[in-house]
């Protein structure tokens, strides 16, 4: 009966034992909780990212709110850093205004465009920094990709024959063989040049004078746009085939969001005509926000053993260079 009684008594006062340890552990990690030193990171380096889509000529534009969080009156400088990538020839990003005078709390708008998307290369991707500084160097980063260039293509065949052969209508040619694609459809961005081949094939018996030329496009301020052949006349033999360069030229005077029309005439044995479309897309803009106040510093832990804390400087003032 008493080593029963000893057995039981001696279970009991292990498991007091360890309820009373694991309750001292967990007091003690509550005292020590407020003793953990805290610890702080630098800011990043860029605050946000513009991205702009779009074809070769256009001119993208951006807007940055720059704000001064900092305790007193600032003078803040901007630029950007030239442009990375494939072949950037003579494009590059402006800006404006190149500083701003900034108390605390007050903001400014700064404006970025692209100028001679021109001169980079179709299908590649670009990027580049805007910079902003008063206390420290910041960024926002600029994505461009450059899409494929707008062309299209059409065909006229003519023959000079009479039988079953209307003329006037949009596809010339014998009836039951329509040889002229309807029209040439383009989508571009203001300041896009877009081109189209058109190949004019001579299927009559003799040599033959083939004139081209557009009407006006048609659309609010169409006329500050033209429609260029190259060759504008081409001379060919029976049988024989050439190809015509079309280009568009002078879109950056057009309306975003509207759509122009004009007709390419072919003037040869007959006269061909070919609807020529064109739809303007909205602008490629962007906006970012960026900010800036006291210098920054970081917060550590420091030996010993994690119970004291150091400060340190997070970048090398810009004052201090």
């Amino acid at each position: 009966m008493s080593s029963v009684l000893e057995i039981f008594l001696g279970t009991h006062l292990r498991e007091m034992t360890q309820g009373l340890l694991e309750a001292i552990r967990h007091a003690k990690e509550d005292e020590c909780a407020p003793c953990t030193i805290p610890e702080t990171e630098c800011p990043p380096r860029c605050v946000d990212t513009i991205r702009w889509v779009f074809g070769r000529g256009a001119t993208p534009e951006a807007s940055v709110v720059v704000r001064n969080t900092g305790k007193q009156a600032r003078t803040f400088s901007f630029k950007t850093t030239p442009l990375a990538g494939a072949g950037t020839g003579t494009a590059a990003i402006t800006v404006s205004p190149a500083s701003a005078n900034l108390a605390p709390g007050d903001q400014t708008v700064v404006k970025l465009r692209l100028q001679n998307s021109d001169q980079l290369t179709a299908c590649q991707d670009y990027r580049a920094e805007f910079l902003f500084s008063a206390t420290w160097e910041r960024c926002v980063k600029i994505l461009c990709s450059v899409v494929k260039d707008s062309t299209d293509s059409c065909t006229v065949s003519q023959s000079g024959e009479t039988t079953g052969y209307r003329k006037g209508v949009k596809t010339v040619a014998n009836f039951g063989k329509p040889r002229v694609k309807p029209s040439i459809d383009w989508k571009i961005e203001r300041g896009v040049e877009p081109t189209a081949s058109l190949t004019i094939r001579n299927e009559g018996t003799e040599t033959r004078s083939f004139a081209i030329a557009s009407t006006p496009w048609v659309g609010p301020g169409g006329a500050a746009a033209s429609l260029n052949a190259s060759p504008p006349t081409v001379d060919l033999a029976s049988g024989q085939t050439a190809v015509v360069e079309l280009k568009m030229l002078g879109s950056a005077a057009l309306s975003p969001g509207q759509e122009y029309r004009c007709e390419v005439v072919v003037d040869g044995f007959e006269e061909s005509r070919i609807d020529a479309r064109c739809m303007i897309k909205t602008d490629p803009t962007d906006h970012a926000d960026a900010e800036q106040g006291e210098f920054p510093t970081r917060i550590r832990a420091h030996q010993w053993y994690e119970h004291f804390q150091c400060t340190e400087d997070c970048v090398v003032p810009r004052e201090r260079a």
